[in-house]
């Protein structure tokens, strides 16, 4: 009878889910300025990202990255929302994972979009 060894493979300590947002402005005015919502150390992989503006969901002029591993057990993704500001608007990215207890939201108020701002998970949202 064959012996069975299997290598107990160390789990990953447990890290808290890191949010960026960032503005980009291009050099020309010819395009429309992009968002830019990075989320870092995830785990597992699946996780979803969703723009907001004023309240409502965004689903047109949104793209991202595929996830990606950071090479530590966890993963890494990037949402883009291409956007033309209006005073007084409210952007938010919002991320759902299954290690959070509630969403993180991310708001942008319109005078604070040429900025970029990071927040650690665990909050229920950040009102910038």
């Amino acid at each position: 009878m064959a012996t069975l060894l299997t290598q107990m493979l160390p789990l990953p300590v447990r890290k808290p889910i890191e949010v960026r947002i960032k503005s980009k402005t291009p050099l020309s005015g010819q395009h429309p300025a992009m968002l830019v919502c990075s989320i870092y150390d995830f785990f597992p992989n699946k996780i979803k990202v969703r723009w907001l503006r004023d309240e409502q969901e965004v689903t047109s002029d949104v793209t991202s990255t595929e996830v990606m591993p950071n090479g530590d057990w966890y993963y890494q993704t990037h949402s883009y929302l291409e956007y033309t500001p209006r005073s007084g608007e409210n952007i938010s990215c919002v991320v759902e994972h299954v290690s959070l207890n509630h969403s993180i939201i991310l708001l942008l108020h319109s005078d604070m979009i040429d900025a970029s701002y990071p927040c650690i998970g665990g909050l229920d949202s950040l009102s910038i």
